[in-house]
């Protein structure tokens, strides 16, 4: 399940398809990710999707709008809260950190 989540990042992924993939409730495969995973589905995709921006911010020239894009996020405002949680800066001035380091 884990790798058909990072095969679909960029597409809205809900818990009801993927316990339905499963043929579970939406309630047993939320708990059966948690104890695999040690994450809520959510959760989950947020990490992989901010990883994923952080690759790219790295190792590409592309704007922050086109990444926001490629990481399957709607929202530039969440993808900027969601970055900005986990790394305690904007994914520009993570860019320009690493380019600095480089």
């Amino acid at each position: 399940m884990c790798a058909h989540i990072e095969q679909h990042l960029t597409s809205a992924i809900r818990v009801t398809e993927l316990a339905r993939m499963m043929g579970l409730s939406e309630s047993a495969f939320s708990r059966l990710f948690k104890r695999c995973t040690h994450s809520t589905v959510p959760q989950y995709i947020n990490r992989l999707r901010i990883a994923h921006a952080c690759r790219l911010l790295a190792e590409t020239d592309l704007t922050v709008a086109e990444i926001i894009r490629q990481c399957g996020y709607q929202s530039p405002a969440h993808f900027q809260r969601q970055f900005q949680k986990i790394h305690r800066r904007a994914p520009q001035t993570y860019r320009r950190a690493l380019r600095g380091a480089g």
